[in-house]
């Protein structure tokens, strides 16, 4: 990347964030805090920011602007400054007795001042006044630090200039835990030595404290583990415990472990295992989330939270860091720029960005354990996707713009051409022509370099207009079904495209749905290149909630893969079989787009229904050319898994 080179918001060389951000700031407030400084999510809270002025004080008509930091959450409750005994009610004054009016636009409030204020004067600005007899605002569902953004405007309305005060923050902690969620492999040979994690979770996702009192694993026979599990990990409520399954375990297809904690009663129950013989030499079951992102764009989070999230809590087994570096509005606000102090530019604050990614992407590398995927995301008016490379080695590759019509993944093509990398476009059923969050337009799609599609993250399903926990807005046009529809060939990938660090979190309130996208792949071992290689060939099936184990194939051909009919009337032999991590609801076999088999269990009674199912049957209707198939299921909990699609050829 040339160093005339820019990353804007508008296709110009310059935008004008740039020149602001290089102007000075202000010393109109020197010193902000919160109190209380710490609240538990979801508590009702009485929070009083106080602003101590510089020594210049304000002057009539100044405008002080204090945001709240979203980083692509609703990270604040909603305010309003008139009915008075209601929630979020909002008040601003100046300890010295001079007037100061206080607007509320959205999670943001102005305050104007009426009268000039004296240096050293405070201004105190109360979210969830109760003195009227409110019950205060309701503290954010994600345990995270919530910052403050100070913006001083002089009367003149000129400028608006970042304080040079520290911005303030409430810490929001975790509240106490509600459930044990239990992570264990999807399949694991006889004597081969495993990782459990359980973690406590309070009722909105979040991992606990640290807990005081050890959970207890179920016994089973012929297993070899700890009785009991500490709930620690980095001062969280989240531990590990090795696990073996010996030769002396009883003849078992699947297993389930049982993980209790004696506050208050906590029961967990983990995602279905499959025990093989110690000489069972096919492909193992891994999971990731391909779509995470830090406060190194905008979001929250370092990224070694990330990596330890996914490695320590999630038990993911792959995950895929990517920013997109598009906005100057994000990369050259002070905020961020204080990361990086040396970079004077959005260029050299994306390359030096990206070293600190690699760096840690290496230093969290551990073959046959946890595998980072060096990623990226391109965004654009044609549409999003994020890019793969097999390495942990690649060059930097960013458009310039989100909205200079140059910057299509055809460039993005040009820009790579002679590296060896893959695309998957995401959140494809967004209205098209929405600008820079919207849907991705099939005619971009290349079947060279995109093998898979992301169906479903926290942003929502993007099966079919009007799916279930549909992607929100969503318009016709780029839904996945649509795709297909023209004949396209794309695997399926989940993700939860994370704007808190946690990858294959639960988390509630981020993005538009609770649960989280993940990718389950086959590969032969826990590589960069056996996993890169799986999507690469469609071995791989998606998730929203849960892990449940899926498999789908069709005389033999196996999810992701092609099928070669002799002639148009030859039987397909479909076989299905899934094991859920929740009781099943419904398993169906879609038909370009329509269901041509389906197992509902609400329709047999609830004392009939079962976490695994398996059926096979032919399906004798003549073939066509581009006939495609695949097994959607949904479990009883609400989870969706679908397998990659199977096509047909003649």
């Amino acid at each position: 990347m040339s160093a005339t080179d820019h990353y804007t918001d508008e296709w110009t060389p310059l935008n004008p964030v740039i020149l602001e951000a290089h102007r000075p700031r202000s010393d109109a407030v020197v010193a902000a805090a919160c109190l209380p400084e710490q609240a538990a999510v979801g508590s009702w809270q009485c929070v009083a920011m106080r602003l101590r002025l510089g020594a210049e004080g304000l002057r009539q008509g100044d405008v002080l602007v204090v945001q709240s930091v979203t980083r692509g959450l609703q990270s604040w409750p909603a305010l309003q400054t008139v009915m008075t005994a209601e929630a979020g009610y909002t008040t601003a004054a100046a300890e010295s007795g001079e007037l100061v009016t206080c607007q509320v636009d959205g999670q943001h409030v102005r305050l104007t001042v009426r009268d000039s204020l004296p240096a050293g004067d405070t201004i105190v600005l109360t979210y969830g006044d109760r003195r009227a007899g409110g019950p205060g605002s309701r503290m954010t569902l994600a345990a995270l630090r919530q910052w403050f953004r100070i913006l001083h405007v002089p009367q003149d309305g000129i400028g608006a200039h970042e304080v040079i005060a520290e911005p303030p923050y409430v810490d929001l902690l975790p509240a106490p835990p509600a459930q044990l969620d239990v992570l264990a492999p999807s399949r694991v040979r006889r004597g081969e030595q495993y990782t459990l994690v359980v973690k406590a979770v309070d009722e909105h996702g979040n991992t606990a404290a640290s807990l005081a009192q050890p959970a207890t694993i179920s016994s089973v026979n012929g297993a070899e583990f700890p009785a009991e599990i500490a709930l620690n990990e980095r001062e969280r409520a989240a531990g590990r415990a090795m696990v073996i399954l010996t030769e002396n375990m009883p003849p078992t297809g699947r297993l389930r472990l049982v993980v209790r904690h004696p506050e208050g009663e906590a029961v967990g129950r983990s995602n279905p295992v499959e025990v093989v013989p110690v000489d069972d030499a096919s492909d193992t079951i891994y999971w990731g989330d391909l779509h995470a992102h830090t406060s190194h764009g905008h979001a929250y989070g370092e990224i070694a939270d990330l990596y330890h999230y996914a490695r320590d809590e999630a038990r993911l087994d792959f995950v895929a860091h990517v920013e997109h570096y598009t906005c100057a509005g994000e990369w050259l606000h002070p905020w961020w720029r204080r990361r990086y102090p040396e970079c004077q530019t959005v260029t050299d604050f994306v390359e030096r960005s990206w070293q600190e990614r690699l760096e840690q992407a290496r230093r969290f590398d551990t073959p046959g354990r946890f595998v980072p995927l060096l990623g990226f995301e391109w965004a654009h008016t044609t549409g999003h996707l994020n890019g793969f490379f097999p390495g942990l080695d690649a060059p930097l590759v960013y458009p310039t713009s989100f909205r200079d019509p140059a910057m299509t993944p055809a460039h993005l093509k040009e820009l790579l051409a002679g590296h060896e990398w893959f695309g998957v476009p995401h959140h494809t059923a967004f209205p098209l022509g929405r600008g820079t969050l919207g849907g991705f337009r099939w005619e971009h799609f290349d079947p060279e370099t995109m093998p898979c599609v992301e169906i479903a993250s926290k942003q929502g399903n993007g099966e079919y207009f009007g799916a279930p926990y549909a992607a929100l807005p969503m318009g016709r046009g780029g839904t996945v079904r649509e795709g297909l529809a023209r004949g396209l060939r794309f695997g399926f990938v989940g993700a939860t495209d994370t704007n808190i660090a946690r990858p294959g979190s639960f988390t509630a309130q981020e993005k538009r749905q609770r649960l989280p996208g993940l990718t389950a792949v086959f590969a032969p071992s826990l590589e960069r290149e056996a996993i890169y290689n799986a999507i690469r060939q469609r071995r791989c099936y998606a998730t929203l909630g849960g892990r449940p184990i899926l498999r789908f194939s069709i005389n033999g051909a196996f999810m992701g893969e092609s099928l070669r009919l002799p002639r148009a009337d030859a039987v397909k032999h479909i076989v299905c079989d899934v094991a859920g991590s929740a009781e099943l609801a419904r398993v169906e076999v879609i038909k370009n787009g329509k269901t041509s088999f389906q197992f509902v269990t609400t329709d047999t009674g609830t004392h009939n229904r079962t976490p695994d199912y398996r059926e096979e049957f032919p399906d004798t209707t003549p073939s066509q050319a581009g006939d495609y198939y695949y097994l959607r299921v949904q479990q009883c909990d609400g989870a969706l898994a679908w397998s990659s699609p199977i096509w047909i050829d003649l």
